[in-house]
């Protein structure tokens, strides 16, 4: 598959899974209420925190690991095999220690809600079998195959839970039903992601190996570099979770419940930047192994440049409607426009800016990026915890999105210093302002227009999206790339 439609792919699913996570969590949302919600929310950022280091950082090494070593699949499936049975014994170590010990102690000491180590222990129920399927995403992206990783994880995954939450729901299991339709779901998407690599496998890379001493070798290498990535992982992507177990320490429930109702749907802001950086990862390894640095800044700052672009237009619309959305919610959430701007800003810089970690990570520098993550991410919580006690929600989002901002422009310093250039332009930064722009100016005229409900904040949805394309393809797209998408666009729609 080319790489033009495995982007349209991921998009694609990428919508679909953010509709369907999105119509979920108004649904559970509306039923639990703001109280439940935030419960759900804890347990599901302590999951997340936890998830980010299950895989042991296999799902990122995998890439480089199996891109330098392309003419021995065989004997990699095998490797593989072993690492994935590796990964399992640790998950479920890690669900068996949440039963016995650490959801009571949470419990006891921080989270003082009912029977709250049941709904952790629920939760991280799914940590063996989506630990699993980061690793068989990994492999899938690292041979060129990441659709098939998609199909499982952002089509099928997202729809079992959905069917499943409904009906837990309706026979009236309420959170324990929501979190055990999550489990089945991602045990669904795991097994059949396993199974269509195995048949593939056996039909492409026919035959066996018997693992020697080198093999070991390499494997115990592998697992030393990939702890310093799985950390790494876990130190950037907790600010996108922390900032929610941390407010459930110092605020109670219900303000949890809107803040994570609000994070539900700035989630979208993530997914064409995830559709983009699918294959970035190897794609800078190879770029450095070869020494072709001019095309690992042309492919980091292409990049940067679509996903600014693409990305933008959802960070702003998330900025400008975010306080509308009690529409969709119900009467029991309420959203302040300060608390709406800064956790989109927070998405919108980890997501996009994020990948550039792989000029490090990717190249050999790995324990540098782990050193910056782990030193900025201590200094966000400590800001997050003393934002938290004095601001509430909006002091818990407006740390986390500065905490984002600094580590990525010392990156950039780092970069900059260690191949002398920059990554991106200056002109990057224009599409998240004229979208703002437009965004407010859509949503207040429309309020004036139509008022404020339900059907005029999807009219106006709409209107938004058409003026901000019209404006980006006028102001920001160059000659090539509206040349690209004339040619693409017609092809595209014929094959749909």
């Amino acid at each position: 598959m080319n790489r033009s439609r495995e982007v349209v792919v991921y998009v694609v699913g990428q919508v679909f899974q953010q509709a369907v996570v999105f119509s979920s969590s108004i649904i559970v949302a509306r039923w639990l209420g703001p109280g439940d919600f935030g419960i759900l929310g804890l347990t599901r950022s302590i999951y997340y925190v936890v998830l980010m280091l299950a895989p042991l950082g296999l799902d990122i090494s995998l890439l480089r690991h199996i891109a330098q070593h392309e003419d021995e699949p065989v004997r990699i499936n095998r490797q593989i095999t072993v690492l994935r049975l590796l990964v399992s014994g640790a998950t479920c170590a890690t669900v068996l220690l949440t039963f016995l010990l650490f959801g009571p102690l949470v419990e006891r000491g921080v989270y003082h809600y009912p029977e709250f180590a049941l709904f952790l222990t629920l939760t991280v129920l799914a940590l063996p079998p989506a630990a699993d399927l980061a690793v068989l995403g990994a492999v899938c992206r690292a041979r060129h195959h990441p659709e098939t990783q998609v199909l499982a994880s952002v089509y099928l995954q997202p729809a079992a839970r959905f069917v499943l939450i409904v009906l837990f729901l309706y026979l009236g299991q309420g959170l324990a039903g929501v979190l055990v339709a999550q489990v089945i779901g991602t045990v669904i998407a795991s097994v059949t992601l396993g199974t269509i690599i195995l048949f593939r496998n056996r039909r492409t890379f026919p035959g066996a190996h018997r693992l020697v001493q080198a093999d070991w070798s390499m494997l115990r290498l592998l697992i030393r570099d990939s702890k310093w990535l799985a950390f790494s992982v876990l130190i950037y992507g907790m600010l996108r979770f922390v900032d929610v177990m941390i407010l459930g320490v110092y605020r109670p429930a219900a303000e949890v419940g809107e803040y994570a109702a609000i994070s539900a749907v700035a989630q979208i802001i993530q997914f064409i930047p995830q559709s983009l950086s699918q294959t970035l990862g190897a794609d800078v390894a190879r770029l450095f192994a070869a020494g072709n640095f001019a095309g690992l800044k042309s492919t980091l700052s292409n990049y940067l440049r679509h996903a600014s672009l693409l990305s933008a237009p959802v960070f702003a619309g998330v900025v400008a409607f975010g306080p509308w959305l009690d529409l969709l919610f119900g009467h029991r959430f309420v959203f302040r426009q300060d608390m709406t701007l800064s956790l989109a800003l927070g998405f919108y810089i980890a997501a996009v800016l994020g990948p550039m970690g792989f000029s490090l990570s990717m190249t050999g520098r790995h324990r540098l990026e782990f050193g910056l993550l782990l030193t900025g991410t201590l200094l966000t919580i400590a800001g997050c915890v003393a934002a938290t006690q004095q601001f509430g929600a909006l002091g818990t989002a407006s740390a986390v999105a500065c905490g984002y901002f600094v580590i990525n422009g010392v990156r950039a310093i780092l970069v900059q210093r260690i191949y002398r250039f920059f990554i991106g332009k200056v002109a990057d930064l224009l599409p998240p302002v004229i979208a703002l722009a437009i965004a407010f100016l859509v949503r207040e005229g429309g309020a004036v227009a139509l008022g404020r409900s339900l059907p005029s904040l999807i009219a106006l949805g709409f209107v938004y999206l058409m003026v901000c394309g019209g404006a980006f393809w006028v102001l920001l797209l160059r000659d090539d790339e509206k040349s690209h998408l004339a040619a693409r666009l017609p092809a595209f729609l014929r094959a749909r």
